[in-house]
């Protein structure tokens, strides 16, 4: 059967006004149900610290439900977006005019109603409080789960604080201080069980901490227990293990057996040949989102006796890899050379250390500003998509100044906007200068402008003017804290800003970023190493001594080399001192 491509089918759909009842929520404001992305407006009235935590909380609680598929927060004052869903944080003191004659309320609550206007059935979801700090109340108890919701309107008669996390205790990353179980890594029911003539392959997605360290001699320890039906005999079956898509290991499926165990050690980083192992991963193989593959092979044999022909049916397989299967990561390190704006992009690193982002502050240029508002809410529904877990102990400064330098001296920050001025040193001034000749190299223009003061330092103006707007992720070690760092976002215009904060919403994007410094323009982008280099986590003495001298091969040859004089001299002294003991035992013996 062949179907022509110039095949059509059309739909004529048409949306159906639901009820007001938030027990569908988070329908239908966060699309879960499919693999496309999510736009939820985000209307607001009022923009103190307060206010813009709890919407960036709610959005960052709105990434964690959405994960891989992505969601884009457009921000509106006081107005309703043309189309489609919204939330809107309002107080009795302050609310858009739209929403002038709703009651004053006396605790906190969240309420779903129809979206005034709408033609398309679109609701609106009212997050409202006596005041902004009430906002903060709704919006944490909502990413805690603490909201019991059924019918229009739920009231936050008390409020639990929310625990902080612990470092790298995100949901979506395994723990390496411990065992990991395979029945912790299934997504669903039925994930880890296959069944057909040749049963599909099984698929565990494992997400590893962003900095781990892989030291020489690192291995991975799996206990591996599967069962199967029985293969034929007269074939050759196996069950096939891979990693990312890369050959492992091939186990035979004996025709005798109906369930086997197998305990791998598998060594990481394996230069030379390791006798007692007959797998090896490559650490380059590891990376922070990866899949496991569990591919059964039923070699199907058609016999004939005596050159007749047989009618034969075909017996379903069916597979399963037990739950109590294990992988051990334990022993591994948290440890990595930044900047690295690649682990950023992939799952919100440093800032997702703490899952709740307890130790990251956001400084964002113009509280008032719709676009930044809506690439920081991209920004942090991202990372919580990533890993799991909404920020909610995040914390917003608007306009920071020097005051807001000591406030936020021993915390990661996130920038949107331009770079304030405490931030500037001369490190970071060869980062900008940096980033200035790579747009101006890349992306020229006829008609140069200002690229606004995000990518200026003291002598360093960027000018740059195109249609479609350039936008740069920039990392560098934070100037109030050698063990803290900046990423900043930012763009020539509203428009270059723009296509970040959309691309920051495109979830399942993970392979654009690199370096210290990467400039965006619509498709293209130009990625560079700059700046001062620095290390996260922690590492043995004897570790971080390997670790400089591999990347010294001079220097190691030349401490070989020294070593080898000191061990040859000292050989040489007690080769020489047994020589004269045996020469004076020899000389007493021929005297007497």
């Amino acid at each position: 059967m062949n179907i022509s491509p110039e095949s059509t089918l059309t739909l004529e759909r048409q949306k159906l006004r639901i009820q007001n009842d938030l027990s569908y929520f988070p329908l239908p404001f966060i699309n879960t149900s499919s693999k496309d992305s999510s736009t939820l407006s985000i209307v607001l009235s009022d923009t103190d610290n307060q206010t813009l935590t709890a919407a960036a909380i709610f959005s960052s609680y709105s990434g964690k439900l959405a994960g891989w598929r992505g969601i884009n927060f457009p921000v509106f004052f006081n107005t309703l977006p043309a189309d489609g869903h919204a939330v809107a944080f309002i107080t009795n003191s302050s609310r858009p005019k739209f929403l002038e004659s709703y009651p004053e309320v006396e605790r906190p609550q969240i309420e779903i109603v129809d979206l005034p206007h709408s033609a398309n059935a679109n609701k609106l979801l009212v997050v409202s409080a006596p005041d902004s700090k009430g906002l903060i109340t709704v919006a944490k108890a909502v990413a805690a789960g603490d909201l019991l919701f059924n019918g229009p309107k739920s009231e936050i008669i008390e409020a639990k604080e929310i625990k902080l996390r612990r470092p790298y205790d995100a949901p979506n990353w395994i723990n390496i201080d411990e065992v990991t179980l395979f029945k912790y890594l299934m997504e669903y029911d039925e994930q880890l069980s296959s069944e057909g003539f040749l049963p599909r392959p099984i698929n565990l997605n494992l997400r590893l901490p962003p900095d781990i360290y892989y030291a020489e001699g690192s291995r991975i320890n799996l206990n591996l227990k599967y069962n199967y039906t029985k293969p034929s005999a007269l074939g050759l079956s196996q069950m096939q293990f891979l990693m990312n898509n890369h050959i492992i290991r091939s186990y035979p499926l004996s025709a005798e057996n109906e369930s086997n165990n197998v305990i791998e050690n598998i060594p990481l980083v394996s230069e030379i040949d390791d006798l007692f192992n007959r797998s090896k991963i490559d650490p380059m193989l590891l990376r922070i989102n990866n899949l496991l593959t569990f591919d059964f092979q039923y070699d199907i044999v058609m016999s004939s006796r005596n050159g007749e022909c047989d009618s034969q049916t075909l017996i379903k397989n069916h597979v399963d890899i037990d739950p109590r299967s294990s992988v051990d990561f334990t022993g591994l390190y948290h440890f990595t050379q930044m900047p690295n704006l690649n682990l950023f992009w992939q799952s919100g690193y440093p800032f997702s250390i703490y899952a709740d982002l307890q130790e990251t502050a956001v400084l964002i240029e113009d509280g008032k500003n719709e676009t930044q508002l809506s690439t920081l809410f991209n920004a942090l529904a991202r990372i919580a998509g990533q890993i799991g877990y909404p920020a909610t102990a995040i914390r917003i400064f608007q306009d920071p100044d020097n005051a807001t330098a000591a406030a936020v001296k021993d915390l990661d920050l996130l920038v949107v906007g331009s770079i304030p001025d405490f931030l500037h040193s001369s490190n970071v001034k060869v980062v900008l200068d940096k980033t200035e000749q790579s747009v101006k190299g890349s992306f020229n223009s006829e008609n140069p402008n200002l690229f606004r003061s995000n990518l200026r330092s003291d002598s360093t103006v960027v000018r740059q003017n195109t249609s479609e707007g350039i936008s740069a992720v920039v990392s560098f070690r934070s100037p109030l804290n050698e063990d803290r760092t900046v990423v900043a976002l930012i763009g020539d215009s509203n428009t270059g800003l723009s296509n970040l904060g959309n691309k920051l919403a495109l979830n399942s994007d993970l392979g654009e970023i690199h370096g210290s410094v990467t400039i965006l323009r619509d498709s293209n982008k130009r990625s560079i190493d700059v700046g001062e280099t620095y290390y996260i986590g922690h590492l043995p003495w004897y570790q971080r001594i390997w670790y400089y001298l591999v990347d010294s091969p001079l220097l190691l040859i030349s401490i070989c080399m020294i070593c080898a004089g000191i061990f040859c001299f000292f050989v040489y002294r007690l080769l020489s001192r047994i020589n004269r003991a045996r020469l004076l035992k020899t000389r007493k013996k021929s005297g007497e």
